[in-house]
């Protein structure tokens, strides 16, 4: 009996040591196979051997070999789990420790989480890591992600220190622009971009953003060209997709269309939303160059879906503020009004917006809307150190004021107005039109008009000359100086329809109502269509009760105003 018990127990020995010994070669036999999967790049399978393994035996190899294969299949949140667990396993081991710190960095950079990934980086070279180039590059892209752009630079360049290989350096190079770029450093950026392009002369993106801050920096020829030799690297290789040629057209149109290059805009921007119907931009973009086209219908159009597409609600504001222009353009001061109004709904305290409305207000004869609105405007300007803009709105209230019937409010914002600027033609000359007219007290008008009329000689503008000696009563010597003036720009088609509709309005001021009518024909014959400025120029207030004057504006297509 003795002797069985001690067979029995000698099996029972011999067993275990046969588990233990079948249980050390399962966990290495299937990190083994796990290893074999992740080169193969087997990542599901890979997962399954190293979980086998961790089953059989809790071990840092199958912690790390399941972790890498999590990273590579974007489940970065359970590699960093792996790799937190394998580090506990390699406490002595500072090569490991070094390679698992960069592992759990970049899962965590992944992931978004960039304080905790820049902290490993710098755990992995406080390990003595080698692989210094990766891990000051990954840094690098973590401090740019996390809006530390100035140490993404000195990080960015002691990865550039220690790189060898070109594709590396384009890369870097590029990288460390997009963070210079980002801190309003452009001439750096560019100087990046341009060392990225020595090093790979195909790389697209450095191309790309170097003509996005070359535009930055006002050098829209050279971003053109920039963006012109990433389109050609984009188009025959067909890579980067529809989307990317789209914004490439779209930002060399715009471009284009800065330069008053508006046909060539106008191609791009066809060609960009060729790849992107719906790309809003390219929308906005189009109808702003249509609209400089003096395109205005289909400018519309174009605007109403850029408003449609975009997220961006400052963006929308402002693109309605386009739409309410072509709105004018068109004299539909009706959908004029919705349109700003939306705008000022998107952006409430934009005060642009709101000076625009009181002006369309006073249009629609609002008096008492835009009065209130001219107030808050007044309010938002009051802290210019410039006061140009200021000036521009007392005048406007005071003239507004005068249709109002209010006299007193209306002088009293006139000479606020000179007040604010006593250089100022526009204000001289609107006060002494408004004593002349309003008050008529011609003694002060004659004052206020002959100081204009000092400030528009002192400033070479003749037909501000013209228009002050005009309505102060000098008739033949505002009739001189405007005939002089279409002399001298009669070579200009764009300065000479402006100065004939000058000459029309100066003889109109001085009763000459034949040759008026006859200028604001030669004006319309040659290409005037400022009709928003024709049809409420109160300067041709005695031609709008002629009958020819009416057939005119049919005759050359002019559309009637609808509030």
């Amino acid at each position: 009996m003795k002797k069985l018990f001690m067979v029995l127990a000698a099996l029972m020995l011999l067993s275990l040591f046969a588990n233990i010994t079948l249980n050390a070669q399962d966990h290495t036999y299937y990190n083994n196979l796990a290893k074999k999967e992740y080169e193969n790049k087997n990542y599901y399978t890979a997962i399954d051997y190293a979980t086998r393994s961790l089953n059989a035996s809790l071990n840092g190899e199958a912690y790390w070999w399941r972790g890498m294969s999590r990273y590579y299949l974007e489940n970065y949140l359970d590699a960093i789990t792996d790799f937190t667990s394998a580090l506990s396993y390699y406490s002595s081991d500072r090569s490991s420790l070094g390679e698992l710190y960069i592992w759990r960095g970049d899962s965590r950079r992944k992931q978004r989480l960039y304080q905790e990934a820049i902290s490993d980086y710098e755990l992995s070279l406080s390990y003595g890591s080698g692989k210094r180039m990766h891990i000051y590059w990954s840094e690098g892209a973590a401090y740019y992600n996390s809006g530390e752009y100035q140490k993404a630079v000195d990080v960015y360049t002691l990865s550039i220190n220690s790189a060898s290989q070109n594709t590396d350096l384009a890369k870097l190079h590029k990288e460390r622009g997009d963070a210079s770029g980002a801190l309003y450093k452009y001439d750096d950026a560019i100087a990046d971009f341009s060392k990225a392009i020595e090093y790979d002369s195909r790389y697209t993106n450095a191309f790309w953003q170097r003509g996005y801050y070359r535009g930055k920096k006002l050098q829209y020829e050279l971003a053109i060209g920039d963006f012109t030799a990433a389109i050609r690297l984009l188009e025959p290789a067909g890579t980067g997709g529809s989307n990317d040629l789209s914004v490439l057209y779209n930002n060399r149109g715009l471009y284009r269309y800065y330069l008053g290059n508006y046909e060539e805009a106008k191609t791009d921007l066809e060609q960009s939303l060729n790849q992107n119907p719906n790309y809003d931009y390219a929308n906005w973009n189009m109808g702003r160059t249509l609209a400089a086209l003096h395109k205005y219908k289909e400018a519309r159009t174009y605007y109403l879906l850029a408003t449609s597409l975009m997220k961006k609600e400052l963006d929308r504001a402002t693109c309605y503020f386009d739409l309410y222009w072509a709105d004018r353009s068109l004299l539909e001061y009706g959908q004029a009004l919705v349109h700003i109004n939306e705008a000022i709904r998107l952006n409430p305290y934009y005060r642009s917006y709101l000076w625009n409305r009181a002006y369309l207000f006073g249009l629609r004869k609002e008096y008492a809307n835009a009065l209130d609105d001219y107030k808050k405007v007044v309010n938002l300007y009051s802290s210019d150190t410039n006061t140009t803009s200021l000036v521009s709105i007392y005048i406007e209230m005071g003239l507004l004021k005068s249709k109002m019937k209010d006299y007193a409010g209306g002088l009293k914002d006139l000479q606020k107005a000179v007040e604010l600027d006593a250089s100022s033609y526009n204000a001289y000359y609107e006060l002494g039109r408004f004593f002349k007219e309003a008050m008529k007290q011609q003694e002060l008008a004659v004052i206020n008009l002959q100081k204009a009329a000092s400030l528009s000689v002192l400033k070479d503008t003749t037909s501000s000359y013209a228009y002050a000696k005009a309505v102060k009563g000098d008739k033949q010597e505002a009739v001189r100086v405007i005939e002089t003036l279409l002399s001298k720009e009669s070579t200009d088609n764009e300065l000479l329809k402006w100065a004939l509709h000058n000459a029309a309005c100066i003889h109109a001021l001085t009763g000459n109502l034949p040759k008026a009518m006859a200028y604001l024909e030669q004006s319309l014959v040659a290409g005037y269509d400022n009709f928003d400025h024709l049809v409420n120029d109160r300067d041709l207030e005695v031609l709008k009760q002629l009958p020819a004057y009416r057939l005119m504006l049919t005759k050359y297509n002019v559309p009637v105003p609808r509030y």
